[in-house]
């Protein structure tokens, strides 16, 4: 990686850490101790996942239906962070793109 990239990754990995311990503990994951994983990648930084979300930017129905995948990521929507919702995705996600095609 280029160093500018690989310092911009370790700048963006401290500030999506705490969402991804967040979004794994409100998971709740059948038998998965998902508040042991978090404290692990949290413990490792090295370990951290990189988040990535494409966006399509297709026309107005695409643009409504990933307009409506952000809002439900965010965890500043009213509700995203209820049991069973995604709220904080948005917020441990390392890249956004929106591809334009042509």
């Amino acid at each position: 990686l280029m160093a500018s990239l690989a310092t911009w990754l370790e700048l963006r990995g401290n500030n999506t850490i705490s969402a991804l311990k967040d979004v794994h503990t409100r998971a709740k994951i059948g038998d998965i101790d998902t508040n042991a994983y978090a404290n692990g990648i949290v413990r490792n930084g090295s370990a951290l996942p990189r988040i990535g979300i494409a966006i399509s930017s297709g026309g107005y129905r695409a643009m409504m239906n990933g307009a409506g995948a952000i809002a439900a990521f965010d965890n500043r929507t009213m509700g995203s962070t209820d049991e069973g919702h995604l709220g904080g995705i948005l917020q441990a996600t390392t890249y956004l793109n929106g591809p334009a095609w042509g």
